[in-house]
């Protein structure tokens, strides 16, 4: 079940640029990893050198993710009270509409979702006189002429559109929502993986969540006592390994929070 040393090393070298993106000091460790033997061991210390790699002294930014740092960071003038009463009837149907816009919204692009410019999909309604853009994207759309829609994204074009089609964006609102009911306000790391191996099979997932669901899949089966752990600090060779980690943090992973915490 091991992956191959070649993938291991685009691995590596991935996680080293995004690590770059993120603000720290990776000169010549690309070269590192190239001049490295063909060997697990090796290539597995390197790895783990990645892990706290300091950040460069001109990178602009204080990101904590711990509390206590957080809120260091936090304007000491800031409003800390109940800003003002909130008529829970008023939020829900706010928050009703904001999730059934998103669903609506996630339907209208996911056909499209290949990061057209606002021109190319001008171009392409134009050509079968649907610009402005009045519903959702029909099947003879054909971006840069030649467009050809994927699986899931078949279920979302206007022609086939019946029900709201499975997208990682939605599932995680729900799963935000699944949370909270289970949990309450005081998940932690560990509640939110066990519910993503759970609930959301591998291929439903894209990019870093992908990563995270194989690697956290495989060390269930090594160590089945790690399910049983209230809270995980993520500081091993499975973690480090995940490209782009911090999309995980997109915004609108945090939608279902904010629904069930108006104002």
């Amino acid at each position: 079940m091991l992956t191959s040393i070649d993938h291991l090393r685009r691995l590596i070298r991935a996680t080293i640029q995004s690590k770059h993106r993120q603000g720290h000091i990776t000169e010549g460790l690309e070269a590192r990893l190239a001049a490295l033997p063909d060997s697990y061991d090796a290539l597995h210390a390197f790895a783990l050198t990645l892990l706290n790699l300091p950040l460069r002294s001109d990178w602009p930014h204080v990101e904590p993710s711990d509390w206590v740092g957080i809120e260091a960071e936090s304007a000491p003038d800031r409003p800390r009270g109940i800003w003002r009463s909130i008529d829970l009837a008023d939020a829900a149907a706010r928050a009703e509409a904001g999730f059934l816009g998103s669903v609506c919204g996630c339907m209208l692009g996911k056909p499209i979702e290949i990061d057209p410019t606002l021109a190319e999909i001008r171009t392409a309604l134009e050509a079968i006189g649907e610009w402005p853009l009045n519903d959702y994207i029909s099947l003879r759309t054909k971006i840069r002429g030649k467009h050809e829609f994927n699986g899931d994204q078949l279920l979302t074009v206007r022609e086939n559109l019946r029900f709201v089609a499975p997208d990682d964006d939605i599932n995680y609102t729900l799963l935000g929502m699944t949370l909270l009911e289970r949990q309450g306000v005081g998940f932690t790391h560990g509640h939110l993986a066990n519910l993503w191996l759970r609930n959301v099979p591998t291929l439903f997932t894209w990019g870093p969540e992908r990563n995270f669901t194989s690697r956290a899949g495989l060390r269930f089966i090594v160590d089945p006592e790690w399910e049983n752990i209230g809270s995980h600090t993520f500081d091993d060779i499975t973690d480090i390994l995940n490209p782009a980690d911090e999309a995980c943090g997109a915004m609108i992973r945090a939608d279902a929070y904010g629904y069930a915490a108006p104002g």
